[in-house]
């Protein structure tokens, strides 16, 4: 087969070859593409996003995990523990067309712990609870939103910024969410609130975009018993907030 191109020349694409006279066994691709370009191998070695393929071990690295596609799943622990589910070793709760896990620890399920926690002992239903925490765990992955000039709504602060103006774009980022009166604003206001707890977060630490550091991923991923407890209470008092502001069509009235 040939591809014949605008001024005369004529490229070998590929050829058939007969198993017998008049049937066709296969089509073979020729390594010319047109105009005679020789066409080099490719090796792609991304696989998930974070992932690298290794050859020779027919792992993929995950920054602080190894996966084994051939088993579907991680070959170590969720460093989390069981806040990412029952199942420590498996890839973003196998929903990988929706979630993606870049470092290898799905960091999402601590806010979705917080959310839970805070709401169910206010009294919210379970439906209630997962439509606030899909938005809460949703706000680490929208487009933008690990730019250090969204620093504030992860409590942290962009370089060149005062401690004040971070201080004070953070609050005005979580009085914007929940003036959106929606679910929406309300895990966005979460998320941001639950960050001021972790203590690569707290302070208004300097963000400066990229690949955080592994102790700050650590410090998200491994949080203390008085950072739970203080991401709980601060997500209670967003919660109140929201419920003294807007409408009860927002957050349905609780049991209490």
């Amino acid at each position: 087969m040939a591809r014949r191109s605008g001024n005369g020349a004529t490229a070998l694409l590929g050829k058939i070859s007969p198993r017998s006279q008049g049937t066709v066994s296969r089509i073979t691709r020729s390594r010319r593409a047109p105009g005679a370009t020789s066409i080099s191998e490719v090796q792609f070695n991304l696989r998930y996003p974070g992932q690298y393929a290794d050859k020779e071990s027919r792992l993929f690295y995950n920054y602080f995990r190894s996966y084994d596609a051939r088993i579907g799943s991680y070959l170590q622990n969720d460093p989390i523990g069981l806040a990412g589910g029952p199942n420590r070793r498996i890839y973003v709760a196998a929903i990988a067309l929706k979630f993606t896990d870049p470092f290898g620890l799905f960091l999402g399920p601590w806010h979705t712990y917080f959310i839970s926690t805070a709401m169910q002992q206010m009294g919210y239903s379970e439906r209630v609870v997962w439509r606030a925490a899909g938005f809460s765990t949703g706000a680490d992955w929208t487009d933008g939103s690990q730019s250090p000039d969204n620093s504030h709504g992860h409590a942290m602060c962009a370089r060149g910024w005062s401690t004040d103006e971070c201080k004070k774009r953070y609050e005005d980022f979580i009085d914007q969410q929940l003036a959106s009166c929606t679910m929406q604003g309300l895990g966005r206001a979460l998320h941001a609130a639950q960050d001021a707890a972790a203590r690569r977060h707290k302070n208004w630490q300097i963000w400066g975009g990229g690949i955080p550091s592994r102790e700050h991923i650590n410090g998200d991923a491994n949080p203390t018993d008085a950072e739970q407890a203080d991401a709980i209470a601060r997500s209670k008092e967003i919660i109140r907030c929201l419920q003294a502001s807007c409408p009860c069509t927002t957050l349905p009235p609780t049991s209490n």
